[in-house]
């Protein structure tokens, strides 16, 4: 079970693993999560300093790599303040891979990126499928290219998760929409 970070967690943690529980977890949207469970941190980045948060990123991604490939390991680096508009977090995107490069991380960790208002080019906005990948906070998934590699390999149809997890957030009523996804505003 992933412990708080203290007595009293950042909000933005506490929404973020209930984000993690109910959701994720909860609708089996990514079936590599629950067993990676008893290795994931969250971490709450509040750095308001562009740089400084590419360090702690930069960091994180160092201190993941490091630990042995036998234990599972994933951190969720949660950014409640620094990229609200999309656009802006998709420009974070893109200097984490120039850094990424730089530190020769291209192989090593991955990062998996979640938006409250993610979007997939060309999908309707207001379909629930785009949920799969909106989070109560800008967040970087960090996970270890190596051991991803070894959990897809052995799932039975990679392929199908999207399109079972489309079919399941399509057959959501409003009610569960908006109980599970109380940042999105649906009608």
């Amino acid at each position: 079970m992933i412990q708080p970070p203290d007595e009293a967690p950042h909000p933005a943690w506490t929404s973020t693993h209930r984000w993690l529980m109910d959701v994720i977890i909860g609708l089996n949207l990514c079936p590599f999560a629950r067993p990676a469970l008893p290795g994931t941190d969250i971490e709450v980045l509040l750095s308001q300093d562009r740089d400084d948060l590419l360090r702690q990123v930069l960091a994180h991604a160092h201190a993941l790599a490091a630990v042995p490939l036998e234990e599972p390991a994933t951190t969720l680096l949660v950014l409640p303040d620094q990229v609200d508009a999309w656009e802006d977090y998709l420009d974070l995107l893109d200097q984490i891979d120039a850094v990424w490069e730089a530190a020769d991380l291209h192989g090593v960790v991955q990062v998996i990126s979640f938006h409250p208002d993610y979007q997939f080019e060309g999908e309707d906005p207001d379909d629930p499928a785009v949920l799969t990948n909106r989070s109560p906070h800008p967040l970087l998934h960090l996970v270890r290219e190596e051991e991803m590699s070894e959990v897809i390999d052995r799932h039975p149809d990679t392929e199908q998760i999207p399109v079972r997890n489309a079919r399941r957030l399509r057959a959501l009523s409003q009610e569960e929409l908006r109980r599970l996804f109380p940042w999105v505003a649906r009608s």
